[in-house]
Formats: C-alpha cells, structure tokens, sequence
C-alpha cells in the first residue's frame, strides 16, 4: 500500500502546489468575494492529504483553513501575519514531500 501512495505522491504536491498559489495569490489581495473559492482549496488540500495519509499536512492545512475563514476585511496586520506565516509552514511541508521523494534511490 505504501507503494501505491508514493506513486500519488507526486501528483499530490504538483496540484498542491497550484492550490498554495491560488490561496496565496487570494491573500495578496484578500478579496472576501474570493474568499470561499480559497477555502475550497484548502478544504481539498486538506481531503487529499488525508487520503494520502499525510496526517501533517491534513493537520495544517486543515488548521490554515480555519485561520483564513476567520480573517475578515479589516483584519489586522498581526492577524495577516500569523495566516501568512501558517501558509509558509505548509508550503514548507508540501515542498519537503518531494525533496524526500527525489532522494530516495528508486524515486522516478
């Protein structure tokens, strides 16, 4: 079974890659319109990560989601700040997955 996970495993931090974008680029700008879209993203992120039995990055996704649910228009900048810096978290985590798998010997 640990097999067939770590053949998805490369998928997984290509479209995770595209979700952090999409999230980041929202932060950027902070647009309530966009503001569900964003959450969708880490909602699935969130679901991806558990079918793939990456519990850590569940877990932070999941926490990154509730971070951004709560940050509102005049959120302040601490508050940007502490969402920015949980995102950089797991855009650190989805970037150590494949920096593991290409130091494995047989990793395609």
């Amino acid at each position: 079974m640990d097999e067939l996970i770590a053949r998805f495993v490369p998928q997984f931090v290509a479209l995770a890659r595209t979700r952090m974008a999409k999230v980041n680029s929202w932060l950027a700008r902070r647009d309530q319109a966009e503001k569900k879209a964003t959450l969708r993203e880490l909602h699935s992120l969130k679901g991806d990560a558990g079918m793939l039995d990456l519990a850590e990055v569940a877990s932070l996704a999941k926490d990154c989601e509730k971070k951004v649910e709560r940050l509102h228009a005049d959120s302040t900048d601490a508050e940007i700040e502490y969402v920015v810096a949980a995102l950089r978290q797991l855009d650190h985590l989805i970037e150590g997955l494949e920096a593991t798998r290409s130091s494995k010997p047989n990793a395609p």
